[in-house]
């Protein structure tokens, strides 16, 4: 692993989770250690993600806090709510579902065990420890969820800039919040779900390869449009991946289709099809 890979690295996690991190390559002759940071905060102020070799075909990922981490701490204590929770603990559960997992130390996320005394550690399973695609590998499957599950809890808010045009060619700009397009709830989604939209079926990277997959939504089975009172939602029940044109299409009509109805849809569409042809 070198610096250009570590880049690469900290550009996937960017486009993954939407929050830009930091990152140091512990090497001696080979690869002897990665650590990650979230940009904002320096390695003894905020959480610390780390990758090791473990024995002989085993990386050992690690987070924890660093030493002076007190005011990231009280920010969670403070601002996360039971949704921020519920959805970090979910990234948590994807981890646990890998094949070559082992929990060696792990606690769940709760509002009384957010401490600097917090830390997780798995052992995964890997073929080569000291090879690039090895630990991109673990990063993917460990390393992002666990970064997606912190970015919950501190609050990184996924922020877009939209334009919008006018007659005399003018522009103006605004800033729009949508949790339904958060990358980290679409990881969450795909990683419970499957990399495929769970309504045509359609799977982005059998047409645009790995590097270009991430087009997949966030649909909400009760839109948030449609709720008279705020509540909590189950990434693992209330979410669903889809592509945008089905996203679009669920929405088409108040109240929005019901994932089995938008499929019967297109069930008879096919089936009128094949009966004309």
């Amino acid at each position: 692993m070198d610096q250009q890979g570590l880049d690469l690295i900290k550009t996937e996690i960017l486009n993954a989770i939407g929050v830009e991190v930091n990152g140091r390559i512990n090497k001696s002759g080979k690869f002897q250690g990665l650590d990650l940071t979230f940009a904002n905060y320096t390695r003894q102020s905020g959480p610390i993600f780390l990758i090791k070799p473990a024995g002989l075909k085993n990386h050992a990922v690690t987070l924890c806090f660093g030493n002076y981490s007190k005011f990231c701490i009280e920010h969670i204590i403070e601002h996360a709510t039971d949704e921020d929770y519920l959805v970090a603990q979910a990234h948590l559960d994807s981890i646990l579902t890998l094949n070559g997992i082992k929990a060696k130390s792990i606690t769940a996320f709760r509002k009384n065990n957010i401490t600097s005394k917090l830390m997780l550690s798995f052992n995964l399973r890997i073929e080569d420890q000291h090879s690039a695609e090895s630990i991109k590998y673990t990063v993917r499957k460990v390393i992002v969820p666990l970064m997606a599950a912190m970015a919950e809890l501190i609050g990184y808010a996924q922020v877009e800039e939209e334009i919008q045009g006018y007659e005399d060619g003018s522009e103006t700009y605004r800033l729009i919040k949508q949790r339904e397009r958060n990358p980290r709830n679409t990881l969450l989604c795909i990683a419970f779900h499957g990399n495929y939209c769970q309504i045509c079926e359609f799977r982005p990277s059998d047409v645009y390869g790995a590097e270009t997959s991430n087009i997949l939504e966030v649909h909400h089975i009760e839109p948030l449009s449609e709720i008279d009172i705020a509540r909590v939602y189950d990434p693992k029940t209330d979410l669903i991946p889809v592509c945008p044109n089905c996203h679009r299409a669920l929405h088409k009509k108040k109240p929005a289709y019901q994932p089995d109805e938008l499929r019967q849809i297109l069930l008879n569409k096919k089936s009128d099809h094949a009966t004309s042809s």
